[in-house]
């Protein structure tokens, strides 16, 4: 529901915002099947925006997103529901580095933990078929 609402809200810039959301759902799911470590202290939010950025820059998608595109977005989507400083921690004070006090923003759990976690299993997900069962998300 999360995935599909923050591509409703790119819509502008998302060329098949279904298509989109489908991709980021099996980036996520397979995270969660294969690389479940990087979960920890984290917001499942922070890691589906990772996947978003993921799937529309790396995959081609949208060429022109931002992670600052994507904070506006998910302000957007969750205003009625989350504080001004919890909207500050979900993109400011992320758990880079569990037991020590790493933490940095959404830029840094993108570059220092997504992009190496994932690097071999994205390119699988960017050539596979959506399976049915993704399609009810």
């Amino acid at each position: 529901q999360r995935v599909s609402a923050m591509c409703y809200i790119l819509r502008p810039r998302t060329r098949n915002p279904r298509d989109i959301s489908e991709r980021v759902m099996m980036v996520y799911c397979t995270m969660l099947c294969h690389r479940i470590e990087i979960c920890f202290c984290r917001h499942p939010d922070q890691l589906m925006m990772c996947a978003l950025y993921l799937v529309c820059k790396k995959m081609g998608y949208v060429q022109s997103v931002t992670f600052n595109d994507l904070q506006i977005a998910y302000e957007e989507m969750t205003k009625d529901f989350l504080l001004p400083q919890t909207m500050y921690a979900m993109f400011h004070r992320i758990m880079i580095r569990p037991g020590t006090d790493g933490f940095g923003d959404i830029i840094s759990l993108y570059n220092e933990i997504f992009v190496p976690a994932m690097s071999d299993l994205w390119f699988e997900v960017a050539k596979a078929q959506v399976p049915a069962a993704m399609l009810t998300f």
